[in-house]
């Protein structure tokens, strides 16, 4: 029986970018390797901070993209500089990310992996893949202190969430 792996990640193919082009290209690799990898992610929005037209007026799409199962949820699209826009805009998905539990508990996935720095959802994706008794990977990558800093999420370079 086949490893069971689930890929969480607020970016997928066809979104353009680094952070899809490298979970997209995981996800086809892992499959490569007799892994059964579904994701879990928003319907495309990136880079533009809109959905994608063919994704419009959806809320939930199942897809097939080279024999991975993409499971898309709706999120509020933005690519604005506004810090509480775009934390909303991270928390929309953390919260239609929660309809995925029947499927996760019908799936059993062995294994969750949580494509991050959207903190939101890599929370909220935790949480559940400890309800659920899995074991969790927290990937970690572009997490840069100073988008914090910019974004007035931290107040001073001296605070201790940016020294740490």
């Amino acid at each position: 029986m086949a490893l069971k792996l689930e890929i969480v990640s607020m970016f997928f193919a066809p979104d353009q970018g680094g952070a899809p082009n490298r979970i997209t290209i995981m996800a086809n690799e892992l499959k490569t390797k007799g892994i059964d990898v579904n994701v879990i992610t928003t319907l495309p929005s990136y880079p533009a901070g809109k959905i994608h037209k063919a994704y419009k007026n959806k809320f939930f799409v199942k897809e097939i993209r080279n024999g991975v199962t993409c499971r898309r949820y709706w999120m509020l699209p933005s690519n604005s500089n506004n810090p509480y826009v775009r934390v909303f805009s991270m928390l929309s998905f953390s919260l239609t990310f929660l309809l995925s539990i029947p499927y996760l508990l019908k799936r059993k996935p062995d294994i969750f992996l949580i494509q991050s720095p959207h903190l939101p959802i890599a929370c909220t994706a935790s949480i559940i893949g400890k309800l659920l008794r899995k074991k969790v990977i927290l990937n970690v990558s572009d997490l840069w202190p100073n988008s914090a800093l910019e974004l007035g999420l931290i107040k001073s370079e001296k605070s201790l969430s940016y020294s740490v």
